[in-house]
């Protein structure tokens, strides 16, 4: 539906993420809190969202982080919102624990291919000072999400990963 928009933000002043949509292509829009996995941390990163064709299912990706201050926390790990609609309950999973005891995940990126496949990519310390990109896919909706696979072994220190699906 082309009069659907969703969108997401970090929020400099509190720690956590905003949701924007519109179901009129712009005209008005509505604004409220993000989704969070625990109420007890903190939604702590830059978001991606994405909406899936056929029915509109609505997708944000975003860290949190386990304790609510600013400042570096080695913990932060990647979790996927998604809804079925505009203004519909957030189902939020983890997509995966981090991969060291002291391990982060940053700056993901999701999409959504043309059978609702989700696939969402990001930035992940997987031991002592290695990082690469990741990749983790869900055909259920965002319910269960697939083992996460390094893209390549040879990159050093990623940042802004992007992810398209056709």
């Amino acid at each position: 539906n082309p009069k659907v928009l969703f969108g997401a933000s970090n929020e400099s002043l509190e720690p956590e993420i905003r949701i924007f949509a519109s179901t009129d292509g712009g005209a008005k829009w509505s604004e409220g809190a993000g989704p969070q996995f625990n109420p007890n941390t903190c939604a702590w990163g830059d978001p991606s969202v994405a909406i899936a064709p056929h029915g509109g299912r609505q997708y944000v990706a975003f860290t949190e982080k386990s304790i609510c201050v600013p400042g570096t926390d080695l913990t932060p790990y990647l979790v996927v919102a998604t809804r079925g609609s505009t203004g519909g309950k957030w189902t939020v999973r983890r997509v995966a624990r981090p991969a060291t005891k002291f391990g982060f995940d940053d700056k993901a990126a999701i999409s959504v291919d043309a059978g609702g496949r989700a696939y969402v990519a990001w930035s992940r310390l997987l031991r002592g000072k290695f990082q690469t990109t990741v990749v983790s896919s869900s055909a259920d909706g965002g319910r269960t999400w697939s083992k996460p696979l390094p893209v390549s072994r040879r990159l050093v220190a990623p940042q802004l990963v992007s992810i398209a699906a056709g």
